[in-house]
């Protein structure tokens, strides 16, 4: 045994012996020179299609074309984007969810590269396994429920509604600010559509996907004057029941609250 090895090193070859699963996730999902598999130039299918989640047979919203945000300056936005607390209750427009939408989670028309739709956040091997789930609180043009983002058609659609839908979603996050937001955005992963390719390190790649989307939704609230606050902290299983997914091939890993400021 080499003793100028480390106490982690020594623990990090027995993965049993880490004392939080992270720690044994992280090793157990790391590449050896051995894994080439995604190097393999003769990519399957499976690899290179995008997959999209929708619900046909429930009603759609669809929203107003997305704004060009030409009058937010991009260094302003940086400055301004803050993770805000303090609501006005005043709602958001439709034209300012679908805004968000579009830049936070939507896909643009990138007819110059090998993808003919792009979205606005990098995604490991272009899989996008994320959706999000609206969870409309208070608006002026939306009705209050639960609806997800058809990224392909730029709508919203109707989920099956549970009774006590907002006494569940506070109780779930436990954060007395977000009784004044006027929406609350779900983001979930779909692993199949990363892991497919990248295996046991398609969580991580999700889990930076993930920050990746919320930065946008950051930046596109501040250029709109929104007041946006991403959540770690909540009771996964109601909001999984609230949203109908099972957990487990699909799973939510961040809430993100919106809404104007005092």
């Amino acid at each position: 045994m080499n003793t100028s090895d480390t106490l982690f090193q020594l623990l990090s070859r027995i993965p049993n012996l880490l004392p939080y699963e992270f720690q044994k996730y992280h090793q157990i999902s790391k590449y050896g020179e051995s894994d080439r598999t995604i190097r393999n130039k003769k990519w399957p299918k499976e690899w290179s299609e995008i997959y999209y989640k929708g619900y046909p047979r429930f009603k759609a919203y669809s929203l107003p074309q997305a704004s060009n945000l030409r009058d937010a300056a991009l260094q302003d936005a940086y400055f301004k984007r803050i993770s805000a607390k303090q609501f006005s209750k005043a709602p958001c427009t439709v034209s300012e969810t679908s805004d968000l939408l579009y830049f936070g989670a939507g896909e643009f028309d990138s007819p110059n590269t090998a993808l003919t739709k792009r979205r606005f956040y990098p995604s490991a091997g272009a899989r996008y396994p994320l959706e999000v789930y609206p969870i409309v609180l208070q608006h002026h043009e939306i009705p209050p429920g639960i609806y997800h983002y058809y990224v392909r058609g730029h709508a919203i659609e109707v989920l099956p509604q549970p009774r006590n839908i907002k006494k569940l979603l506070y109780q779930s996050i436990d954060q007395p600010f977000v009784k004044k937001a006027s929406m609350v955005f779900a983001v979930s992963a779909v692993f199949d559509r990363t892991s497919i390719k990248y295996q046991e390190r398609a969580y991580r790649l999700a889990l930076m996907e993930a920050g990746h989307m919320c930065q946008n939704f950051y930046t596109t609230s501040a250029a709109l004057g929104i007041g946006c606050c991403a959540l770690g902290g909540f009771n996964d299983d109601t909001i999984h029941n609230l949203l109908g997914l099972d957990g487990i091939s699909e799973s939510i890993l961040i809430l993100m609250a919106f809404g104007h400021t005092d």
